[in-house]
């Protein structure tokens, strides 16, 4: 997951602060939910090669679909890896969790995602000469590949042990519940915003204005009940929900 610039609040409250004492002030309003946050100016540091100012908008809105999003990244990797691993109860799954898992900062590196400390390694192992040739940078980026799963694995359950501010291994099954309805409510956000999404596109009165009526357009394009995209979606939903429902009975 790559990491996005601190957020830099420059005064609160007409009261000049160092950045790492807004930062910290920052998330304490930001977890909090406080509306002050929609009132401040935030600025994004080294997005654009430009001297004027990147303002963040919508903050409070964005962090707290992030958090949702961290919750969904996690606990649907740790349902996936529960059943890989052919976990039956609430118990096994806990007991098999590792201990300890990393959240360390990842890079894309030629479309291949992978921790940066494995770049490092790469990096080094060219310069002391352990690395010779292309053909054994392709055997790093495939050994990379295999780790892939299992290190996603270790991300995410830090990413969601971070989120949820206790260890997975000592997550309580109505704690776990939360967590599974908190992905149901992502989930169908999401579906909603791509029906949303496409709803807009057929609504948008430059894309009527070239036929003559309405009927006309539904026969050239289709109409949007019938978008296969948006049926594969509510499709989708509905079996995630299902999934979900035999996890939480599982886990019971």
């Amino acid at each position: 997951m790559l990491q996005a610039k601190p957020i830099i609040l420059k005064k609160i409250k007409q009261k000049k602060i160092t950045d790492e004492q807004a930062a910290v002030l920052g998330k304490k309003l930001l977890t909090e939910g406080n509306p002050i946050v929609d009132e401040l100016e935030i600025l994004g540091l080294n997005f654009e090669n430009s001297k004027r100012k990147t303002v963040y908008k919508k903050v409070l809105r964005a962090y707290r679909v992030f958090e949702d999003l961290v919750i969904y990244y996690g606990t649907t990797t740790l349902i996936d890896w529960s059943k890989k691993q052919g976990f039956k109860s609430f118990n096994e799954i806990i007991t098999g969790i590792p201990s300890k898992s990393n959240r360390n900062s990842w890079i894309n590196l030629g479309g291949q995602l992978m921790p940066e400390t494995e770049l490092a390694t790469l990096k080094n192992k060219i310069n002391t000469n352990k690395i010779k040739s292309w053909d054994e940078v392709h055997d790093f980026y495939e050994t990379m590949g295999n780790k892939y799963p299992e290190q996603k694995f270790q991300h995410a359950l830090a990413a969601l042990s971070e989120r949820i501010g206790k260890p997975i291994k000592k997550i309580t099954v109505p704690e776990l519940n939360a967590l599974l309805d908190s992905v149901v409510r992502t989930k169908e956000w999401m579906a909603k915003g791509i029906y949303d999404s496409k709803a807009k596109d057929f609504a948008n009165p430059y894309r009527q204005m070239v036929y003559d009526s309405p009927e006309e357009m539904d026969a050239v394009v289709g109409k949007l009940a019938d978008n296969s995209f948006i049926n594969e979606q509510v499709n989708a939903l509905a079996k995630f929900k299902k999934n979900i429902a035999a996890f939480k009975k599982q886990i019971k």
